[in-house]
């Protein structure tokens, strides 16, 4: 998966047009089409993108493509890393510090930032980005203190891992963050957020219902 595989290098250029402000990323298209099976027919196949060498990820937002970009390059992802989008390199070096400090990558919590790696690489595929997001979010949760004014981050979380429609019912992803809001529950249960998101109904209050109700047993 590195990119110290020369063969990487000597593939050609690929454009990704990212995000709602359709960011342009210019990466080498087989560090991109050998992290799945539906990538590498987006970026070699016979489709519209194959031919132009160019794609759209409007569902996609920047820093997580930063992430994928990483990942595809060196196997790995940081919460810093910019491979493939050099004009923000600047920016990031600056708000690093900041962010690290706080558990914040641009102003978004690390949690979730796992969390959007892993949604993408469910939705197209990436078994080993998968597997790697939801690995870096499990340690993050073991070691995340819940202070009060940080409740509203594992709300946001749960609610993104419950309304993305890319996540299929039973996931790993909606499962983890599940029962750590079970675990987290005594301290949760008194935030506005929180009694919000059960009035919303929907799986998640169905499965946190299911999952009380084992531990009560």
């Amino acid at each position: 998966m590195a990119a110290r595989e020369a063969g990487v290098f000597y593939s050609r250029l690929f454009e990704f047009k990212v995000g709602k402000d359709k960011a342009s990323f210019t990466v080498h298209a087989t560090a991109i089409a050998r992290l799945s099976d539906a990538l590498n027919k987006l970026i070699n196949g016979s489709m519209k993108e194959a031919l132009e060498g160019k794609a759209v990820f409007d569902d996609v937002e920047r820093d997580t493509f930063e992430r994928i970009c990483q990942f595809a390059y060196t196997g790995d992802y940081t919460a810093h890393g910019n491979y493939c989008n050099m004009e923000h390199a600047n920016q990031q070096q600056q708000q690093q510090h900041h962010g690290q400090h706080h558990g914040q990558h641009h102003g978004q919590p690390l949690r979730l930032s796992h969390a959007k790696a892993y949604v993408f690489a469910e939705k197209w595929g990436a078994e080993a980005l998968k597997a790697l997001a939801l690995a870096k979010l499990r340690t993050t949760l073991e070691t995340f203190t819940l202070y009060e004014a940080r409740q509203g981050d594992i709300i946001e979380l749960l609610r993104y891992a419950y309304s993305d429609e890319h996540l299929p019912d039973r996931d790993y992803l909606r499962n983890l963050v599940l029962l750590y809001a079970v675990d987290k529950i005594k301290s949760l249960i008194h935030t506005s957020e929180w009694l919000s998101l059960i009035k919303e109904g929907g799986t998640f209050a169905a499965e946190l219902a299911v999952a009380l109700a084992s531990r009560i047993r």
